[in-house]
């Protein structure tokens, strides 16, 4: 495993790949900067973003499509311009709310989440479908992630909940409990579906990525140096990790230790 550098993230979260032009992307919540980096692990870009950005939907060498609390919006990259696709309305970023994970399932159709920035107990987020301009309320999560598109369906998790579950495509709304997390330590967070065919989960709070197959068992797991892996993604036969410094204490975080840097491994 070998450590990115891009520096010590607050809140790294959002990553996104593609394969075709070798470039990838994502987000600092918390600092609110949006990054773009090559397959050589260069940094091509890195901004200030005047929201709170919390995914990326899509990216290339010239735009990424960027989900933050005011909307959804395109961000290009060389005049740092933004070209708004859909604005939200109060009901759907009330305050202290903002947005969390997300998919494009097309052109004109997103899958998102939403969640309370402080006390995920006392107030729940949803999972909002946004398609042909239209915002549809799917499902009320404490805190919505992962949202790993499959062909027909969607996994998304409630990370508070510890349980993930299945979006049908088809019929817009949540249709099972793919895998009940609960019994294990720390809380599934983001994720992918890799070319072999096996789930791959990031879990916050217990320094690892964990693999699952098709039928939802839990068949091996990779320690991370790290406490707080945000997310994780495929990447030219490699795994590209994300991560969060201590956000309740920052004297737990100094220079010694790797919360909040970017990582790359090979897939287990």
């Amino acid at each position: 495993m070998n450590k990115l550098d891009f520096g010590k993230s607050a809140l790294a979260e959002g990553l996104i790949v593609n394969e075709i032009e070798r470039v990838f992307s994502w987000v600092d919540i918390q600092k609110k900067e949006i990054y773009l980096s090559d397959e050589n692990f260069s940094l091509l870009y890195k901004y200030p973003y005047p929201y709170i950005p919390s995914n990326i939907f899509y990216c290339n060498l010239k735009k990424a499509i960027v989900l933050d609390d005011h909307g959804i919006s395109e961000f290009f990259w060389e005049d740092q311009s933004i070209k708004i696709i859909y604005k939200f309305g109060a009901g759907i970023i009330p305050d202290n709310f903002r947005t969390n994970d997300g998919v494009m399932l097309s052109d004109n159709s997103f899958l998102f989440g939403t969640m309370h920035q402080y006390d995920h107990v006392k107030y729940t987020g949803s999972v909002w479908l946004l398609e042909n301009n239209q915002m549809y309320r799917i499902h009320d999560i404490h805190i919505p992630n992962s949202f790993i598109l499959l062909k027909d369906e969607v996994l998304i998790t409630d990370s508070y909940q510890k349980i993930i579950y299945n979006y049908s495509n088809k019929l817009k709304k949540i249709a099972s409990v793919w895998l009940n997390y609960s019994n294990y330590k720390g809380n599934p967070d983001g994720g992918f579906y890799s070319k072999n065919k096996y789930f791959y989960l990031t879990i916050w709070g217990a320094s690892k990525i964990i693999k699952i197959d098709s039928k939802g068992n839990i068949i091996s797991e990779l320690i991370l140096p790290i406490n707080y892996p945000t997310n994780c993604k495929e990447f030219k036969n490699q795994m590209i990790i994300t991560s969060a410094s201590n956000l309740d204490n920052d004297k737990l975080d100094n220079a010694n230790n790797l919360n909040g840097y970017l990582f790359i491994t090979e897939l287990f």
